[in-house]
């Protein structure tokens, strides 16, 4: 019996040293990976890895899942995300990639979704809208006030942009009556698919179409 409770107490400790090991691994995994996404993002960046034991995992090429957020991201045009919630699935993470660089470019991954926040004052920077020009965002609907002349925008997802449309008078003022929004050269390729609007912000939702590349 001895013999018996001996053999299970090393199969616990060794059980539980395995455990603290591979979250010590895992930690500093997500550590390399928050300052490589850090660095494409030009954002501070949290991540967090699933898939328990993550550490035997990256040994055998591939991550469950992994979240990522961020927020006051900046954009290749005028403007910066609130926002940014990332989630990649079957995450291509190793060590040599954690020790790169990597440019402008997530982790690579099957499949990739985002959810993301545009403020009134970003969204107004994207348009170029002139000083003297308002913007509110609430209830569903974007209003666009000019000279004197206030219209609801319809703001909707189309071929993966954010398209701001307007119509009657505002036209000739601001110039135009579609402004399209692409976000498609930020980092992963996002792809907007739904709109949604409130409290002085437009929540994005979409895909990310370069993870897989």
């Amino acid at each position: 019996m001895r013999g018996f409770g001996c053999l299970v107490l090393l199969l616990v400790v060794l059980g539980v040293s395995g455990y603290f090991a591979d979250q010590a691994l895992t930690a500093a995994a997500e550590r390399s990976t928050a300052a490589q996404v850090s660095r494409a993002l030009d954002a501070d960046t949290e991540v967090e890895f699933d898939g328990w034991p993550v550490a035997l995992r990256m040994l055998r090429g591939t991550i469950p899942s992994a979240t990522m957020t961020a927020t006051d991201v900046p954009l290749e045009q005028e403007g910066r995300l609130d926002s940014l919630n990332i989630e990649l699935t079957d995450v291509r993470v190793d060590l040599a990639d954690l020790r790169k660089a990597g440019g402008r470019r997530l982790p690579p991954a099957r499949r990739g979704r985002f959810v993301a926040e545009l403020g009134e004052s970003s969204v107004a920077r994207i348009l170029e809208l002139p000083d003297a020009v308002s913007l509110t965002l609430d209830r569903g609907v974007a209003t666009i006030n000019a000279a004197g002349l206030e219209v609801d925008a319809d703001v909707t997802a189309r071929d993966g942009d954010i398209v701001v449309s307007l119509t009657g008078p505002l036209e000739q003022v601001l110039g135009g009556a579609e402004f399209p929004i692409d976000l498609s050269d930020e980092p992963g390729g996002p792809a907007v698919k739904s709109v949604r609007i409130d409290g002085g912000v437009i929540t994005l939702r979409g895909a990310l179409e370069d993870v897989d590349r």
